[in-house]
């Protein structure tokens, strides 16, 4: 179910307000599920130039609309592609053909996360010619795990993740081709494989203080449709490569 409502100017911007729940969980138990809650403000200052402010909860910014995989399965790709939800402040800058757009965003919910205190920083860019994507993109995740060891005494020890991708979507007439590659820490931030472990060389018996390491992963798909229309009727070919590569 899908709610939106166009709000008055704010001075020279259009604003927008949506709302967005389903009943399909990460379990696949048909639970109540909030999906999209977010403000958002578009400017448009000419035919090449314009703006965007998105406020509230969304996808978080590393799963892109311009290059998802167009999977049979409700799963987009999980494990090969970045895909999750944050609160997030997101601002857009176009001036074609170029866009570059850079967010603020948490999951507040996982306990590491509330304790780094800091939210994810994430900028990319890409470059648009007709239909045609080419781009880029890193974001830095911060996680302090425990605040007090089993031993009771206090910690701060906390991880630095990184996640960089490079990615392009080319579609002309019946023909779509996209790719992307990511490396990624700690990838079960954004759905992937990965986490991160304690190293056994920095790991201190009586107080119980930890070193932290990350798991690392690389991620590449590809993927090509063909599409063609007989009769009236769209028949849709597609083809999916993924590759994995961890330590």
């Amino acid at each position: 179910m899908n709610v939106e409502v166009n709000g008055p100017p704010l001075g020279h911007a259009k604003t927008l307000a949506r709302i967005s729940v389903d009943f399909l969980d990460a379990l696949d138990l048909s639970l109540f599920r909030l999906r999209f809650a977010y403000m958002q403000f578009d400017w448009e200052y000419s035919k090449i130039e314009r703006a965007k402010l998105l406020v509230g909860h969304y996808y978080q910014p590393t799963s892109l609309e311009e290059a998802y995989p167009d999977t049979l399965g409700y799963s987009q790709g999980a494990l090969f592609d970045p895909f999750t939800y944050a609160p997030q402040v997101t601002y857009r800058y176009t001036h074609d053909p170029f866009t570059i757009f850079g967010s603020l965003n948490a999951d507040w919910q996982v306990t590491a996360a509330r304790n780094a205190v800091v939210p994810d920083l994430f900028l990319a860019g890409h470059y648009k010619f007709r239909e045609n994507y080419i781009g880029a993109g890193v974001d830095y995740h911060r996680e302090t795990p425990r605040l007090v060891t089993d031993t009771n005494y206090q910690t701060s020890n906390s991880i630095n993740s990184w996640l960089y991708y490079v990615y392009a979507a080319f579609k002309k007439e019946g023909l779509q081709a996209k790719f992307r590659f990511t490396y990624v820490e700690n990838g079960i931030r954004y759905c992937m494989l990965g986490g991160r472990a304690v190293r056994a060389d920095d790991y201190n018996p009586v107080t119980d203080q930890r070193t932290y390491t990350n798991l690392r992963a690389l991620a590449w798909w590809t993927e090509l449709i063909w599409r063609y229309k007989k009769r009236g009727v769209w028949c849709i070919y597609g083809l999916h490569k993924k590759y994995w590569l961890s330590a």
